[in-house]
C-alpha cells in the first residue's frame, strides 16, 4: 500500500502541463519498452478491491514505468464508454480518466492494484470509433502480471463483442 501513497514530487520535478497524461497531451517521449515477459509466469490476477490511486499517483507511476505489453481487440459495434468501464470494473479495473481527444478517438486510462505486493497495473486504451479497433498499452510494476492483466481485459471486452 505504501507504494501508492507516496507524496507527489516536489513542484520543480512535476511534469509540465503538456506532458499531463490525463489531459491527453502528447507530452514527452514514452519510457523505453520493456522486453516481453513470458505469458505463463502467472495464471491468475488478484487485485486489491480497497486500493485506489489519485491522478497524481497514476501520472507519476505511468511516467516511471516502461510499457510492458500490448493488446489489440476489434469491436464490430462500438460500445458506449460506460459499458467498457463497467465491464472492466467487474474485474476491479478502475477508470482514472476517459475522454474523446478527437471525434473518432476515445481514450481511457485504467488502473488496478495487485494484491500481495503486485503494485500498480496501468493501461492506456485508445479506441478508434471508425475502425472499431482498440489498442491497450500496459505498464505494470510487476511485469509478470502483464499477461494476466491482458487476459482480464480481453475477457471483459469480449463480453461487449470484442474479438
Amino acid at each position: 500500500n505504501s507504494q501508492l501513497r507516496r507524496a507527489p514530487p516536489p513542484p520543480s520535478s512535476r511534469p509540465q502541463a503538456s506532458s499531463d497524461l490525463l489531459d491527453f497531451g502528447d507530452g514527452p517521449a514514452a519510457a523505453p519498452r520493456a522486453a516481453p515477459q513470458r505469458e505463463d509466469t502467472w495464471t491468475e490476477l488478484v487485485l486489491d478491491p480497497l486500493m485506489s490511486m489519485t491522478p497524481d499517483q497514476f501520472q507519476t507511476t505511468w511516467v516511471r514505468l516502461a510499457q510492458s505489453g500490448q493488446l489489440t481487440v476489434q469491436f464490430s459495434r462500438i460500445p458506449d464508454a460506460g459499458l467498457i468501464e463497467d465491464a472492466l470494473a467487474q474485474h476491479l479495473i478502475r477508470v482514472m480518466a476517459q475522454g474523446q481527444p478527437t471525434p473518432l478517438i476515445r481514450k481511457y486510462f485504467f488502473y488496478g492494484v495487485g494484491m500481495a505486493g503486485g503494485g500498480a497495473l496501468l493501461c492506456e486504451a485508445t479506441l478508434d470509433c471508425n475502425s472499431g479497433q482498440m489498442v491497450c498499452l500496459f505498464r505494470c510494476e510487476e511485469t509478470s502480471l502483464t499477461a494476466p492483466l491482458a487476459s482480464v481485459f480481453s475477457a471483459a471486452l469480449a463480453t461487449l463483442g470484442a474479438k
